[in-house]
Order: structure tokens, then C-alpha cells, then sequence
């Protein structure tokens, strides 16, 4: 197998580099290796998930935790961005370099997460105030990176679909609608709430981490910080109607891709890097 993903490195961007071989090793030691078992599948992303300090998934059917060691994508990503210059003119080098880091910074927020959990607990306003703005701005980093790569916008997902409605305004509505719904809340609140569907589906598109998932974290941490400001209880929040609300407005996501995926996938590695740099020394 080992021998299989380094001619697979090769192949995949027109030359063989040691650090694409690197890249692929790591992959095939720990995603590409998952035990068999209950699970048939890897962990999904916290960051995809209803808030809450105690979430483990954002699917009620995904695995709760880590499937392979912490921080292998982001080695990853970092000997993607170490090949020679001629590989990173091909389309597989862009779309992996993106994918790569945005699994490095997904998996990183299982990390963040118990240490929000702690400083809530603790009553630590102040510590509570800067875990939750590092969590966004790592969201904001992960909806900048998406956007860098075409396949991974919700505006180019939604394309195939609305294409259908042809110059019918009411059916590209209902078809758009259908299709947010399918990649968030699901169907009606039954199906989301009760029988637990919402995220079922759930992806690291730009527009979606952008304009749902990080504006349900923010208002998530807004009320528990308030919650420990005043001594109160947080708010409860109804999901269901943010996420349903979100499904209808008849919002465009762009198609096109901005930003270097490069550039910017080395300033999550970097900013990665300096995360746990600074944990190190504390």
C-alpha cells in the first residue's frame, strides 16, 4: 500500500516530489487507515454543528470522536505546500492543498472545544471572551479557504438544481429552498428536531460556514457570554427556525472561485502552527 500511494502521489500531479510522497504517506497512515468496526466512516466537523460546549458530531450518526491522530493534516498540508512550482499548476495540487488544510483546521476544533468547555465552567468570563473569538476567526479562515477552490462553493453546488428551474422564478425558489434544507435542517421540524436529521448532510462549502454555521456559533457564544456576564441562564435557542430562515432568503453564493488556495492554505498551516506554538508555552 505504501508503495500504491507513493506512484499514486505521482500520478495524481504529473511528477514525482518527495514532499507530494510525504503528503500521501501520512494519509495512508491514518485517514486511509481507519480500523474496521462500528463506524464506516471518519468524524465529521464540530464546526458543521448545532452549538453546544458538549457536541461531539454534527450528524446524530457520526462518530463522536477522532478517527486518526491529531494535527496528520495539517503535516499534510504542510508538504503539499512544499512541492516544486510546476506541480502546483495542476487542478488536483489546488483542490488538495485546500482540502488538506480545511481538514487540519475542522480537526483542530476538537481541541478548542473542552477548553471553551473549561472556561465557561471556570467562570472565565475573560478566557470564555478570547477562546470564542479564536473559534470564529478560525471560521472565517476555513469560509476564506473554501472559497479558494470551486468545488468547494455553495453557490457552484447549488448550480445543477437551479438550472432545471429553467426562467421559472417559483420553481428555482422551491428548488433552491430544497436544497439548503437538504444540507442543513433536513425537511420539517419533525424530521430535524425529533428525529434528529438536522446536519445529516452537512458540508464545508464557503457561503454555508460563512453565513449559517459561524452566525449560529456567534449567536451560541454571544448568549453564554452574556449568561456569564449577568449570572443568568443562557438563551434558548430555536435552530430550527435560524436554520429554515436561512433556507429561504433568496440569497446568490458566488460560483467563482477567489484567492489563492496556496496563499492561503500556508496561512492556516502558519496560523496552526502558532496555535500550538503558544499552547506549548503556557
Amino acid at each position: 500500500m505504501q508503495e500504491w500511494f507513493g506512484r499514486y502521489a505521482a500520478y495524481r500531479y504529473g511528477g514525482a516530489d518527495p514532499h507530494a510522497t510525504r503528503a500521501w504517506d501520512l494519509l495512508a497512515g491514518s485517514a486511509y487507515a481507519e480500523t474496521s468496526g462500528e463506524w464506516s466512516e471518519p468524524q465529521d466537523g464540530l464546526f458543521n454543528a448545532r452549538p453546544s460546549l458538549d457536541v461531539s458530531s454534527a450528524a446524530a450518526w457520526s462518530p463522536p470522536a477522532m478517527r486518526y491522530r491529531t494535527g496528520v493534516f495539517e503535516q499534510a498540508a504542510a508538504e503539499l505546500l512544499q512541492v516544486r512550482p510546476a506541480l502546483k499548476a495542476t487542478s488536483a495540487w489546488r483542490h488538495d492543498v485546500v482540502d488538506m488544510a480545511r481538514q487540519a483546521l475542522s480537526d483542530h476544533a476538537r481541541e478548542m472545544l473542552p477548553m471553551l468547555r473549561e472556561a465557561y465552567q471556570g467562570r472565565d468570563l475573560a478566557g470564555f471572551r478570547a477562546m470564542s473569538k479564536e473559534w470564529l476567526t478560525d471560521m472565517a479562515l476555513l469560509d476564506r479557504l473554501l472559497a479558494t477552490a470551486p468545488e468547494f462553493l455553495l453557490g457552484r453546488w447549488l448550480q445543477p438544481a437551479l438550472a432545471e428551474a429553467g426562467h421559472d422564478a417559483d420553481e428555482e425558489a422551491r428548488l433552491r429552498y430544497d436544497q439548503l434544507s437538504l444540507i442543513t435542517h433536513w425537511g420539517e421540524r419533525s424530521g430535524a428536531d425529533k428525529g434528529q436529521l438536522h446536519d445529516y448532510a452537512n458540508r464545508e462549502l464557503a457561503g454555508l460556514v460563512g453565513t449559517l454555521y459561524r452566525a449560529r456559533w456567534q449567536r451560541y457564544f454571544a448568549s453564554l457570554e452574556k449568561a456569564l456576564a449577568d449570572g443568568g441562564a443562557p438563551e434558548v435557542i430555536d435552530w430550527f427556525a435560524m436554520e429554515q430562515d436561512w433556507s429561504r432568503r433568496q440569497k446568490t453564493y458566488p460560483v467563482t472561485p477567489t484567492g489563492d488556495p496556496g496563499r492561503v492554505a500556508a496561512e492556516v498551516v502558519a496560523h496552526l502552527r502558532a496555535k500550538r506554538f503558544q499552547l506549548a508555552h503556557q
